[in-house]
């Protein structure tokens, strides 16, 4: 990131009269584990208050490589607070399922 980003600017933590440190509940579909995604959750969690933060949960499509995917969710979790239920789906042929990785 650069030091002159608009995603480092204290008004850049609010969208639609929403504080992101009030938010309790994080749900992220179509996750792809892309840098640019992984980015996003981990800059989206640097806004949020750690103590008001319940719980992530991020789903993605079976289509993607479990080596890949399971490193970026490690990095992920890593980043949330113990108080925060951590969860990733996999959607595929039976439905949504929990990623264990």
């Amino acid at each position: 990131m650069m030091l002159g980003c608009p995603c480092h600017l204290p008004e850049s933590y609010r969208a639609d009269n929403i504080t992101f440190d009030a938010l309790e509940e994080i749900d992220i579909d179509n996750f792809t584990g892309s840098s640019e995604h992984k980015k996003f959750v981990i800059i989206l969690l640097s806004r949020c208050n750690a103590a008001t933060l319940k719980s992530l949960e991020i789903t993605m499509s079976g289509e993607f490589i479990p080596s890949k995917i399971k490193g970026v969710c490690k990095e992920i979790n890593s980043v949330c607070q113990p108080n925060c239920k951590v969860k990733f789906n996999v959607v595929g042929e039976m439905g949504l399922e929990p990623f264990v990785f």
